[in-house]
């Protein structure tokens, strides 16, 4: 099963440098369940933000419910925490882009 945020649509192209923070407390199913933060420039192909190398980002690279490989928050990070990363350059010069949630679990514990 999933939910997912979806956010409204941000016009930012007088903006340029971009850095995307929230504060995310998180207890999932460990290499399975998590949360992983996606974005669209066309609100069809929906590209994955950042991946475990970025700092202050991603923690797991094997939460299987998003599919083998995919970065993603999974296990249980204790406490609320600030998550940052730089946005893409192509996000600098577009009309307007979208961010989405998705969360993703399948046991209840």
């Amino acid at each position: 099963m999933n939910a997912g945020l979806t956010s409204q649509e941000y016009d930012f192209r007088a903006y340029e440098d971009l850095t995307f923070a929230f504060d995310l407390r998180y207890d999932t199913e460990n290499n399975y369940d998590g949360l992983v933060v996606e974005y669209t420039t066309d609100s069809i192909t929906w590209i994955q933000l950042g991946s475990i190398a970025d700092d202050n980002w991603y923690n797991n690279t094997s939460a299987s419910s998003f599919g083998a490989g995919t970065h993603a928050w999974s296990g249980d990070n204790s406490s609320w925490q600030t998550y940052s990363i730089q946005l893409p350059d192509v996000l600098d010069t577009n009309l307007q882009y979208t961010l989405d949630l998705d969360f993703y679990w399948t046991v209840t514990q």
